[in-house]
């Protein structure tokens, strides 16, 4: 009497032999999520256009500073650093790479430095001062800070992470009246 081949499958339907039983590799794990090449493409010209459009918005708005009881209070540049690293680190964090947040900020970058420079009028969009400084370097430094970042592994929850101790007594329920 012969024994019948042992049954390969396992309770949540994978196979021993199937590839979903490893874990996936880097090379899986830092893909595009099944994108194609032309989606991803069109994501970074769309970022790149995003981030020359911020620039050329922040760079306008980073020099107004309303007067509040005689004080200049630099509003258009704390909102415009806040900006950009917000547009950065959203791409970041919603496409999970650093190629869309790269492409995002060498379009603000790029249009800071072509605004930076003098008109064939003679002015100036961004003025020799300390909002102009900050306002040239700060973007570049988030941008380097952003696309740096390293990507932290995410983690699995676990049933054992609840609390332990005594669970809690239940509110008393007051009668209806």
């Amino acid at each position: 009497m012969t024994d019948p081949a042992p049954d390969s499958s396992l309770p949540d339907g994978r196979t021993v032999g199937d590839d979903r039983w490893f874990p996936p590799t880097p090379q899986q794990q830092d893909a595009s999520h099944g994108q194609s090449t032309a989606s991803r493409v069109i994501g970074l010209v769309l970022a790149f256009l995003v981030g020359l459009a911020y620039g050329a918005i922040g760079t306008v708005a980073h020099a107004w500073a309303p007067s509040v009881l005689g004080v200049a209070l630099p509003v258009g540049l704390v909102l415009g650093v806040l900006g950009v690293a917000m547009l950065l680190v959203g791409l970041r964090i919603v496409l999970g790479d650093r190629l869309a947040a790269s492409a995002a900020a060498l379009g603000v970058i790029l249009m800071i430095g072509i605004l930076l420079l003098e008109s064939t009028g003679g002015s100036v969009l961004i003025p020799q001062s300390v909002s102009g400084l900050v306002w040239t370097i700060a973007p570049g430094l988030i941008a380097v800070l952003v696309v740096a970042w390293p990507k932290l592994p995410e983690r699995a929850r676990k049933r054992d992470d609840r609390p332990t101790g005594p669970a809690p007594e239940p509110l008393p329920v007051s009668p209806q009246a």
